[in-house]
């Protein structure tokens, strides 16, 4: 969170943090977003292998759990989504960190302007 001042030097500093902390968190949830879209792709690719082993399947009524290839199509449709939510995110921080340091070059010009 941006505080602010009258300070144009010490606001640039503020703004050049909240930047750096925009970037670490586009960062992070972009690590996210791809962990979740490696799992989608795993479950993607167990979906297959199932549909060519029938015997694997697993039902509620058998096994307490279900275990087919559109269940594992389903989870890695959900693991995507979940992956986009992510992304969006991202990009979302990494928009904010671009204004956020645009803030701070703008502070920065006003305080050398006022400075001489």
């Amino acid at each position: 969170m941006t505080t602010y001042t009258d300070d144009d030097r010490q606001q640039a500093r503020n703004y050049s943090a909240t930047a750096s902390a925009d970037t670490r968190r586009a960062e992070r949830e972009a690590r996210e977003a791809h962990q979740w879209y490696r799992l989608a792709a795993s479950m993607r690719a167990s979906a297959r292998a199932l549909t060519q082993r029938p015997q694997d399947w697993r039902t509620e009524a058998e096994h307490g759990y279900t275990r087919t290839p559109a269940d594992d199509e389903d989870r890695a449709r959900t693991y995507e989504r979940i992956a986009n939510t992510y992304l969006r995110s991202s990009g979302h921080h990494t928009r904010m960190a671009a204004h956020h340091r645009d803030m701070a070059a703008s502070c920065r010009e006003r305080a050398a302007r006022y400075a001489s």
